[in-house]
């Protein structure tokens, strides 16, 4: 069983990778594609999120029981809170700085909140 510091550390490195795939998909969104700032936020952040599902089951929280649609929809739910706050955050946030960096702050305000929901509402031991 993994202890919350382990868990911790192992849902930000969880969050770098999923950060990756948000700015991936988001920049290929925005800057390629010309889809409109929060068109693209979007898509990029519920790409994440799947990854995010999946690796934080199996190895943040070492949870070995069948994927339900019910625990998808906890975690669904408490992502979809997140992408409030960060939407809020880059929405605001690129009127006085940089996309990117809005976008970077975006995901370090939600991280809190993603972790708590997480580890005390979807993967509760």
């Amino acid at each position: 069983m993994v202890n919350h510091q382990q868990s911790f550390v192992r849902f930000c490195v969880v969050g770098v990778i999923n950060t990756l795939i948000d700015f991936g998909v988001f920049a290929a969104l925005f800057y390629g594609a010309g889809w409109g700032l929060l068109v693209a936020h979007v898509p990029a952040f519920c790409a994440a999120v799947v990854n995010g599902f999946i690796m934080n089951k199996v190895w943040t929280f070492g949870d070995k029981s069948a994927v339900t649609g019910m625990q998808f929809g906890r975690f669904a739910a408490v992502a979809g809170i997140g992408l409030l706050i960060s939407s809020a955050v880059v929405a605001g946030g690129s009127h006085v700085m940089p996309v990117l960096a809005a976008k970077a702050l975006a995901v370090a305000a939600a991280l809190m909140w993603n972790y708590a929901g997480s580890s005390r509402f979807v993967f509760r031991r």
